[in-house]
């Protein structure tokens, strides 16, 4: 059976594959390696970064949460290396994705939750709400509030002339009659 608009068998010839440009085809996965050549330090950085990972090693070697002072030369020493060299760069390379930040501020999280388990501890279960006492030595009016009753703004003086104006008319008609 024949399916073509031009009424002609093709499937002897099968068509051509189709046309493809240059670097999309499918099959075709390129990849473009860049390799960065190695930063050419010089002696005193090279020892700048074996300070670092010394330091880094001796705090990690005596990990303890009193020992802060360990953490802040590390933290020291990063900075120093930092400034020749890109900190991921650090990270990845150089210490092993250890990254001090994120270890003094994990350390500041653990000391906030000891001091807080600490104080709740502490805390008496039992301790009940003390009503506050009332000074009794200074005896106010009745009807008085514990704040200060705010000046009356120019804009309401007219309804007080008003009410007045009323309260004069109505006691001047009492009068008469």
């Amino acid at each position: 059976m024949v399916d073509t608009r031009s009424g002609k068998d093709h499937s002897a010839n099968p068509p051509p594959p189709k046309e493809v440009e240059e670097g999309k085809a499918k099959e075709d996965k390129l990849e473009v390696v860049v390799k960065v050549p190695p930063r050419v330090l010089n002696k005193a950085q090279e020892d700048a970064i074996a300070i670092f990972k010394a330091t880094k090693a001796a705090y990690l070697n005596a990990k303890n949460y009193d020992e802060m002072e360990l953490l802040k030369q590390v933290i020291s020493s990063f900075r120093v290396v930092q400034k020749f060299l890109p900190w991921k760069e650090i990270l990845a390379n150089h210490s092993d994705g250890w990254n001090p930040y994120t270890e003094r501020k994990h350390i500041k999280v653990l000391e906030d939750n000891k001091k807080s388990t600490k104080e709740s501890s502490e805390c008496n279960p039992k301790k009940f709400y003390k009503i506050p006492k009332i000074d009794r030595s200074k005896p106010k009016a009745s009807g008085s509030k514990p704040y200060e009753r705010k000046p009356k703004s120019s804009a309401n003086k007219w309804k007080e002339t008003f009410k007045m104006a009323r309260v004069l008319i109505k006691a001047k008609d009492a009068i008469e009659e």
